[in-house]
């Protein structure tokens, strides 16, 4: 976010601060978004983000990003059917999760969608949009819709 080189980079690792989110990143550490929104740039973030939790100075929205839907925690973003994510600073709770059982709203789903939303919403600006799925990581769980014309193959 910063183009940092990692080993000079402030975060360096996933240290978890609870009850939610990681280390974040410094108040004064610039970031893309903020370059490219003084530029007259639309920011959007949408996916997982592990720079800082919800009440921190790295959350998106305090570093660029005018729009931000998703995980604001490595940990939580384990699930791809999580009891709630975050739009901007408010949480949007989804009542059918399961996260044990791996039920319910599949989150990429809906991180597909905000997406194309904020494309559709932006197309005759200039717009930034970064979208870090959490896939392939764990868990290699996908809704059987998704997955029906890969089975046998």
């Amino acid at each position: 976010m910063t183009g940092l080189h990692s080993g000079h980079a402030f975060i360096r690792g996933n240290y978890e601060v609870r009850p939610e989110g990681q280390l974040a990143i410094p108040e004064n550490a610039v970031t893309i978004a903020q370059l490219l929104k003084k530029a007259g740039y639309i920011t959007g973030a949408i996916g997982t983000w592990g720079l800082g939790g919800p009440e921190s100075e790295g959350h998106p929205n305090n570093k660029g990003f005018d729009f931000w839907y998703g995980h604001l925690c490595q940990r939580k973003a384990h699930s791809y059917y999580p009891k709630y994510v975050w739009s901007n600073k408010k949480k949007v709770v989804f009542e059918g999760n399961n996260p044990a059982e791996q039920k319910g709203e599949y989150v990429h789903d809906f991180f597909t969608e905000q997406a194309l939303k904020f494309i559709k919403n932006n197309k005759n600006s200039s717009f930034f949009l970064y979208l870090p799925y959490t896939i392939p990581h764990l868990e290699y769980v996908a809704p059987e819709d998704s997955m029906t014309e890969y089975r046998g193959k």
